[in-house]
């Protein structure tokens, strides 16, 4: 095996692979949620608060690898894989003839499709989500425990001569389970910083915990959806190229 031959293996199966599993994480969170929100103790649960941020503040650790690695393979695929002598005994395939385009013409433009596919998810995640549900929940997050970050930047600022003397007298099993506190501090981009916009602080302040969370589900189903559909068109192109 070539190493083209095997960059085009190992981009096969990342094309494939990575919008598909990031899919299976996605669908995973929304289930979770869902599932938690409908057993929540109280509409405005302090728990369901913490369980939503601790979960949503971890997409920043597997998302952008997995778009980013599933784009670039299936680029690689649409430009600089070689067609396989396989691929060309297909390209007389009767529905291609009634189409006129060719083999090496339908495989490029489903895996270009399957490439923008997956990179789609970090626009419409930065500009739909983050301003809207997303920024809406952690402005609910915040006001539920009572904007414990605000109180944690100041004690951090205030006090912080006093942290060190603190975390030398108490024992190393207190300081590994101290309570969870939410970090959302000021206003900008990221998944700890408040990102919603002036409607969607109004939305949040009128809707209880469990219906953001219910509709953040709902909404996150799309992106699962579009990397379950990325993974099949690069699986397609793959079955096509032979």
């Amino acid at each position: 095996m070539t190493i083209s031959e095997a960059l085009t293996t190992i981009a096969q199966w990342a094309g494939i692979a990575m919008p598909t599993i990031y899919a299976g994480i996605t669908f995973q969170y929304s289930l979770t949620m869902s599932l938690l929100s409908s057993t929540a103790s109280s509409p405005n649960s302090p728990l369901l608060a913490r369980q939503w941020l601790a979960l949503y503040q971890q997409g920043p650790r597997w998302v952008p690898p997995l778009v980013q690695t599933g784009l670039l393979a299936n680029l690689y695929l649409a430009f600089f894989a070689s067609p396989t002598p396989q691929s060309s005994a297909v390209a007389g395939t009767t529905w291609l003839e009634v189409l006129g385009l060719s083999t090496a013409t339908v495989v490029r433009v489903l895996y270009l499709t399957a490439g923008a596919l997956t990179i789609s998810i970090l626009p419409f995640t930065l500009l739909h989500l983050e301003p809207g549900i997303n920024g809406a929940c952690k402005w609910k997050v915040a006001a539920l425990l009572g904007d414990a970050t605000a109180a944690v930047d100041k004690n951090s600022n205030n006090n912080n001569d006093n942290t060190e003397d603190d975390n030398a007298n108490t024992p190393k099993r207190q300081q590994k389970h101290q309570p969870f506190t939410p970090e959302l501090s000021g206003v900008g981009r990221g998944v700890r910083r408040h990102t919603a916009s002036e409607a969607s602080k109004r939305w949040a302040e009128s809707r209880d915990m469990v219906e953001l969370v219910e509709e953040w589900a709902r909404r996150n189903h799309v992106r699962w959806v579009v990397g379950v559909v990325a993974g099949a068109l690069s699986f397609a192109g793959l079955v096509l190229r032979g």
